[in-house]
């Protein structure tokens, strides 16, 4: 009898491992999602709640996630002053100028998002 019953003490303990386990893997998603969720929100700003399919909704954010609104931001007046034209013609130039290995290519791309380094 004290070898079942070693037995069955045996088997609940790695039920019980596998559970913890399996919640702790879990959890670990969770976290990762949130922080994922938090650094493309930090990363875009609230453009997300202006559509109605929106995961943020109105229903408001907690109180360590509440954004704040800049008072003294106005839209520009002129696109072509506000954001000049010929930037994408210098970095044209600059590209030719040096390449980079694959190691620098790596290193740009590191802060990225998987969908961002299309």
């Amino acid at each position: 009898m004290s070898a079942w019953e070693n037995e069955q003490v045996e088997i609940e303990r790695k039920q019980k491992e596998k559970r913890e386990k399996r919640v702790l893997g879990n959890w670990k998603l969770l976290v990762k999602g949130l922080l994922i969720r938090e650094r493309i929100k930090a990363r875009y700003g609230n453009k997300d709640a202006d559509h109605p399919h929106s995961a943020f909704g109105e229903e408001g954010f907690s109180s360590d996630e509440e954004e704040e609104k800049p008072a003294c931001e106005t839209p520009a007046q002129d696109t072509a002053i506000s954001w000049p034209q010929n930037r994408q013609a210098e970095e044209l130039q600059v590209g030719k100028a040096k390449r980079k290995s694959k190691r620098e290519k790596k290193g740009e791309e590191k802060h990225l998002f998987p969908f961002e380094k299309l």
